[in-house]
């Protein structure tokens, strides 16, 4: 379990981080690969079934987080890990001028692993399409906030 959450925690920071130039390109492509399933890994294919595919932490959190200390600690250093990777690559976005500098770039990792990345996972384990989950994820990103031209 510790192992599946130290690789999660891993890969967000790998495939989110780089230069300002192309911060945007890589959220959208990390967005993407959420659509498949847990981005874990660049080696680690799409699952054949979306709904095998589903986050293992999230489904961890879910049914012991309030009970079993151990994996409360885990699922909240993992989240902590992939949201702060996510919040750091919206603001090279800002700072390449993709995404507008006064979006709360917090706020957007949150929502958008609360509702596209973990929503995936839901909507996707009873059956949506994947070409339906990248409609849904194509939309959020689409939704970004963008600078104002003043």
């Amino acid at each position: 379990m510790a192992d599946y959450f130290a690789r999660l925690g891993q890969f967000a920071p790998k495939a989110l981080a780089g230069p300002d130039e192309g911060a945007l390109e890589r959220l959208h492509a990390y967005l993407l690969r959420a659509v498949h399933g847990v981005p874990l890994a660049a080696d680690v294919p799409p699952a054949p079934d979306r709904a095998a595919a589903a986050c293992f932490a999230a489904k961890m959190a879910l049914e012991l987080g309030t009970s079993d200390p151990e994996v409360t600690r885990l699922a909240n250093a993992c989240f902590s890990v992939v949201r702060t990777a996510v919040a750091e690559c919206v603001r090279a976005a800002q700072r390449n001028g993709d995404i507008d500098p006064d979006a709360d770039p917090d706020d957007l990792a949150y929502l958008l692993l609360l509702t596209v990345i973990r929503g995936s996972d839901v909507v996707g384990a009873y059956g949506h399409s994947p070409a339906r989950l990248t409609s849904i994820a194509e939309s959020a990103f689409a939704l970004l906030p963008r600078p104002r031209h003043r």
